[in-house]
């Protein structure tokens, strides 16, 4: 599954934005962030299965359509710093290895 995360900000205040969760964090540096955001999206995955959830389906509450619209925007800049990183989060059941585009738009 690929995650889609919007870096908005700049200076030493940067946002990380998990489209198909809506989950965001904050941090001094993008890399902080990000790190920020990883460990939400791990805890909010291990909430979802002891809740039950066991499908990528059931933990996905998708962000509004206004910002994958800027994520898709970044893709489009000529100045656009758009990478890719690959995210690992252990946990029991097809939640292990995933893809993430990530987006800074400043």
């Amino acid at each position: 599954m690929l995650v889609h995360v919007l870096i908005t900000g700049s200076g030493d205040r940067f946002r990380a934005h998990a489209l198909e969760f809506d989950l965001m964090t904050v941090g001094s540096t993008v890399g902080e962030a990000l790190d920020h955001l990883y460990d939400q999206i791990e805890i909010y995955l291990q909430d979802c299965i002891e809740q039950g959830v066991s499908s990528w389906e059931g933990a996905l509450r998708k962000a509004p359509q206004e910002y994958y619209d800027k994520f898709e925007a970044a893709f489009k800049r000529p100045d656009s710093q758009v990478t890719m990183a690959t995210i690992s989060i252990p946990l029991p059941f097809d939640f292990n290895r995933d893809q993430a585009a990530v987006a800074l738009v400043g």
